[in-house]
């Protein structure tokens, strides 16, 4: 997106809305690129523990469709992830996300084809039609 926006240079000021946990920095590089960028948190990733039901699907056997979209949260479910009993299967919106988690030596991750929300769906969609084949 640096790149990107750099080589276009939009006229006008650009306004970055994003999380206080980010994974990379967009405004300062722009910012350095010469564009006119402000940001603003609009939103926090608070960890919070799995709740009972999430817990007790992890605990038994059975296969889980388990959608992950940040490293962060990657590395937040981690250690909720090692020991459950349930197979996992992963869906990573990226390869860093895939690379962040640590489960089980059994659960591959599948990346989407994009990293948006859309091919997220088509991943669990398909995902969900291999295990009812």
């Amino acid at each position: 997106l640096v790149a990107l926006l750099s080589a276009e240079r939009p006229a006008g000021r650009l306004l970055h809305l994003r999380g206080a946990h980010v994974a990379g920095p967009l405004a300062a590089p722009l910012r350095a690129a010469g564009l006119d960028v402000a940001e603003m948190v609009t939103y926090d990733q608070r960890p919070l523990p799995p709740g009972a039901a999430a817990r007790a699907l992890l605990a038994r056997p059975g296969t889980v469709l388990l959608p992950v979209f940040s490293a962060r949260s990657a590395r937040l479910l981690g250690p909720w992830l090692r020991d459950a009993a349930a197979q996992l299967r992963v869906a990573a919106i990226s390869p860093a996300v895939a690379a962040a988690l640590p489960v089980q030596s059994a659960a591959r991750p599948d990346v989407a084809a994009r990293p948006d929300s859309g091919a997220m769906l088509d991943l669990l969609a398909r995902q969900d039609a291999g295990l009812r084949a």
